[in-house]
This record gives C-alpha cells, structure tokens and sequence, in this order.
C-alpha cells in the first residue's frame, strides 16, 4: 500500500511519485502505477490542465478493505479543508472526451478534486460496481453535456456522491447531471447541492434506482422525470427550490414486488409543479410528511394526491439566493417531519456554524 504525489506545478512524469519532492506532474500518470490499497495526494499548487484527447483513464481497481483514494491536499501533503480543491479543468480538452474514465473499475474513492469544464465528467461504469465508485467533498462545475456520462454496454451508471457541489450553467441549457443507459442508472446522492442543470437524472432506463437524502436542488429544469421504472425511487429530507419539474412518477415505477416510490420529507418551494404522475393511471406510492410553498402546482397527472402530514407555509430559509437554506425562527418545518425532526433534514438558525448550512441529517457544507 503505497502513497504517490501528484505536483501539477513542480513534478514531473519522470519521476517516480514516492514523495513530494518526487512526485508526478499530472493524474493521467499516476494511474499507470496505483494499485489496490494506494493513496494519491493530489497537491493543489496550481490547476491541472487536460489538453487534446488527454482522458483521465483509471488503471486498477481497489478492494472492499482496501479502495484506492484520491485526496485534494496543500502543497505540504496535509488534506484540504471541506469546499477547498484540487482542480482539474478539462475546457482544453477535444469535444466528446471526457475528464475521468471510470471503466470496469471498483473500489475508487475521491475526495476534495474539482472536475471543471469537461465535455462529460466521467464515462459510465461498464462493470455497473453502483455505490463503488465514490466521490466526497467533491465538486463538478459546467460540464458541457452531462456530469455522469454514459457507456456503450448494458450495465449503465453507478456512483455514489456524498457532501458534494454540482453545478451546470443554467436550467435552460441542455446540460444534465446523468446521462440515460439502455439498462441502468444508478447515481446515488446524499447531502449535495445540485444546480443549474437542465436534466439532473435523465432516467432513461429500463432498471435501477436512485436513493436520494438530504440534497438540495436549486434552480434547475427537470430533477427526476419519472421514466425510469422496475427499479425504486427513495427522495428523503430533500430541498427542491426553484425547479420546473422535481419528482416524475410512472406506473413502471412501482411495478416488481415490493419497490416502489418514496417522497418523505421534502420541501418544494417556488417549484412549477412538484410531484408529477408521468405516464401514470393507477398508482400507489408513499407521500408522507412533505412541505409546499409557492409552487404552480404541488400534483399533477395520474392518481398523484396530497399525502399525510403535509404541512404549507413560509418556509423561511435563511437566504436561498445564496443557496443558504437553515430555517429561521419560526419556521412551520421545524419539528414538524417524522419523530419530530424538521423536514428536509434542514438545520435552524443557531444549530450549526453561523455560515455553514447543515442540510440531510447532519451533513455538513
């Protein structure tokens, strides 16, 4: 189990990456050596820019026991502090090649990189590992098509993105988060901020699901729009501000014993319509505990009912043009989700640090 460095600034790729005064020039190098239980310390002296057909490819896979880690750190090889990067920008790259090439590898663990300016952040996992592939404290900013891309086999997406930033350049353009598969979509969120996004989960498939806690989606077009189906749909403690569309149902959605749709404990505020029954007739889903505020309409389509416990009024976040979305002083979602916990998993003013918001139980920005 080695640790290797990578200096955008001061390495070089003839080195051998042992240490910093040793250590590699860029990402693309380093994956020639890693093996399984490695650690890469990415020193963030400067960006690291990807030219020409330069993909990141990742070489090996790491274990259950033993995962394979990149780590955003200063230059003296000590981890950087959450919302600080190790940026790689991918805007010199040629069109339709992408930042990060996942492939059939498993057990890669990412922490503290900015992926920024890519075509697509990462071409899909073609060995389908789901939660295997995990970033932390990590940020996509404007990738030009979609943040998680797709591959040409059957077995579709699968990443897990915990505490992360997601950003695209506008709900109005055509950039998405995920990319459809013929068989597949799996990318599970918890406690990210996800914005400006035309499509945040395309949803094409024919299979899988998408567990999403604790997420704040702002200012985007379409979150889910409902055409995935066999699978199971889990949206819990979410903040949904600003979308056109947020959660899309489909018949489909529930069909296959016991999976089904789950929307507990959200907030859709100044949404155009919240929880839509997409190509839906009869069906049966759980809607428990969820708060609305200012949308155009809160259902629309199929059988889509208001839910028990629901709750309205005033949310009052704190400041959602900052993407700030702590409760104030009164706010009818304080204590009133299940257990007596506040809805969306969202913090009250004086619960956490004075500037950092505390969203999906506990997570923390």
């Amino acid at each position: 189990m080695a640790t290797y460095y990578v200096d955008p600034l001061n390495g070089s790729d003839s080195n051998n990456g042992s240490s910093i005064a040793l250590a590699f020039r860029s990402t693309a190098k380093c994956e020639t050596v890693v093996a399984a239980g490695d650690t890469v310390k990415l020193l963030a002296t400067k960006t690291e820019f990807l030219t020409s057909a330069n993909t990141i490819t990742l070489s090996a896979s790491g274990g259950v026991q033993s995962p394979i880690y990149w780590v955003g750190c200063d230059p003296s090889g000590n981890a950087l502090p959450d919302g600080s990067y190790y940026t790689i920008d991918g805007s010199g790259m040629t069109i339709g090649k992408d930042i990060l090439n996942t492939g059939s590898q498993t057990y890669r663990m990412f922490r503290n990189v900015l992926f920024a300016n890519s075509m697509r952040f990462a071409i899909s996992c073609s060995n389908d590992p789901s939660s295997t592939i995990q970033f932390d404290l990590c940020s996509i900013t404007n990738p030009k098509s979609a943040g998680f891309g797709v591959n040409a086999g059957s077995n579709g997406i699968g990443y897990l993105a915990t505490n992360c930033v997601l950003t695209g350049s506008g709900a109005s353009g055509s950039q998405k988060l995920t990319s459809g598969n013929t068989n597949r979509n799996d990318v599970t969120l918890q406690g990210c901020v996800v914005s400006g996004f035309n499509v945040v989960f395309t949803q094409s498939g024919t299979n899988g699901s998408n567990p999403v806690y604790g997420n704040v989606f702002a200012n985007n077009g379409t979150v889910s729009p409902g055409t995935l189906y066999n699978g199971g749909q889990w949206f819990v403690n979410n903040v949904f501000y600003n979308n056109s569309l947020c959660v899309g149902i489909s018949d489909r959605t529930i069909t296959g014993g016991v999976r089904g749709c789950f929307v507990v404990s959200n907030t859709f505020v100044n949404c155009g319509t919240a929880i839509s029954g997409v190509d839906s007739t009869s069906l049966t889903y759980m809607n428990v505990y969820n708060h609305y505020y200012n949308n155009n309409a809160n259902y629309a389509g199929g059988s889509i009912t208001q839910g028990s416990h629901e709750i309205g009024g005033d949310p009052l976040f704190n400041s959602p043009g900052t993407l700030d979305f702590r409760l104030k002083s009164g706010s009818p979602l304080i204590g009133a989700g299940p257990r007596g916990a506040n809805i969306a998993g969202l913090a009250q003013i004086g619960g956490g640090s004075s500037n950092v918001p505390i969203i999906g139980e506990g997570l923390v920005f």
